[in-house]
């Protein structure tokens, strides 16, 4: 292959030349104490690395809020949530500074949803605006 062609929208590159194998190119072998270094440097920087899960994963999923029984939010611990873009004009009502039991309920509120905690929270297994509205208003 002599041509390569590289096209993005108003962008184009040709690159020219001849296309050779790896094994014909220059090489020079890393001294063995270089690759020593390398090998502390990497075991220094993972000793002292501090891993921790996603933010979203799984294990850190705290609740869903679902509505007609399909799950349209999904709220983590650390309180980011996970919406569809048809619900971005929830966004205004969510406060910056809520918990993920306050976001949680405010998305439950506004979707007239209910939330269903992961078995690793911290809350009660479910949660219902709903029956939760009707029972203050039958308080009174």
């Amino acid at each position: 292959m002599s041509i390569s062609r590289i096209s993005n929208n108003s962008i184009t590159n040709a690159l020219q030349g001849q296309v050779k194998p790896l094994s014909d190119l220059p090489s020079k072998k890393i001294p063995t104490t270089d690759i020593e270094k390398l090998n502390n440097i990497v075991k220094a920087s993972e000793a002292g690395a501090n891993y921790q899960k996603a933010d979203n994963s799984r294990d850190n999923l705290y609740a869903q809020v679902k509505v007609s029984g399909k799950v349209v939010a999904n709220i983590w611990k650390s309180g980011l949530v996970e919406l569809p873009n048809a619900y971005a004009h929830l966004s205004s009502e969510i406060t910056a500074t809520s918990s993920a039991s306050d976001r949680a309920e405010q998305i439950a509120k506004a979707l007239g949803g209910e939330i269903s905690y992961a078995s690793n929270g911290t809350e009660t297994p479910s949660y219902s605006f709903s029956e939760s509205l009707k029972k203050i208003l039958d308080g009174r």
